[in-house]
């Protein structure tokens, strides 16, 4: 019971000093350095995970961010590792493109690539609706890719972000398809905090090539996702964040991540 008091008491002022100070918060940072550390426990004999991951971020104006992302995992076949590189570019007041490209080491939890690409459409009064075309291509370390269309639907109003996205995974060989469906909601502000909380669910299909007959795999899946970043001053913080997922028949996935930030440096503002 005390434990639990002292934990929530540390929660508690966290969030105070942040909003101490929040109005006072400019959004002008140059550079950005994160740096977290994972833990998964995976039933039906998978094991334990752990890893730890690094990402490096630069603006070099309001409209350009570009960032650089690695990890590295512990699982039961040995260490293995992902990176990638992204860019946010804001093109006009009505639109925003990203994209990424990952690399992964040789695993059947790592994709050999996975190229993804987003159009972000401002619409609304401020641009506080925002609709989205994407797509994404995921190679594994053998004969299986996936081509996976998307679009979704994000609501910005003050503190509150609601948004919705439909996956059409077609996978081959076999153009297989698993629709799948986001569904995420974040409160907060730069600067003092963010909390979030998604959940993603629908199929993973594929054509199993591995036996004498391919056949169709169609597996029911769902994870959520719920994570808290906290500024502790102007310039640094913590966050957090909690994940289950069940595919269903195989096995559940528990996650834990603690992650530390630092920005500095300044960019120039419009006016």
């Amino acid at each position: 019971m005390r434990r639990t008091k002292w934990v929530l008491t540390v929660l508690v002022l966290m969030v105070w000093e942040g909003l101490a100070w929040g109005d006072d918060y400019v959004d002008d940072w140059k550079y950005r350095v994160e740096v977290s550390g994972s833990y998964e426990h995976v039933t039906a004999g998978y094991g334990e995970w752990g890893g730890a991951g690094l990402t490096l971020w630069y603006r070099s104006s309001e409209t350009l961010t570009i960032f650089l992302d690695t990890a590295l995992w512990r699982r039961n076949n040995g260490l293995q590792g992902l990176g990638g590189l992204g860019v946010y570019h804001d093109w006009d007041t009505w639109l925003y493109t990203f994209t990424s490209v990952y690399m992964g080491t040789k695993s059947e939890y790592n994709p050999l690539v996975r190229v993804d690409h987003e159009f972000n459409f401002k619409l609304g009064p401020g641009g506080s609706i925002v609709g989205t075309a994407a797509f994404s291509y995921v190679k594994e370390h053998n004969d299986h890719y996936a081509i996976i269309p998307q679009v979704g639907l994000s609501l910005y109003i003050p503190w509150w972000v609601f948004s919705y996205r439909f996956f059409a995974n077609i996978s081959y060989p076999g153009r297989v398809f698993g629709p799948s469906h986001l569904i995420s909601v974040e409160f907060g502000s730069e600067g003092r905090h963010w909390t979030y909380l998604s959940t993603n669910f629908g199929k993973s299909a594929y054509l199993a090539t591995y036996v004498a007959i391919p056949e169709k795999v169609d597996i029911w899946m769902v994870e959520v996702h719920a994570g808290h970043r906290q500024w502790l001053a102007k310039n640094w913080g913590l966050y957090l964040e909690v994940k289950f997922m069940r595919l269903f028949g195989e096995y559940d996935k528990y996650g834990l991540m603690l992650g530390f930030f630092y920005q500095w440096g300044k960019i120039p503002l419009s006016e």
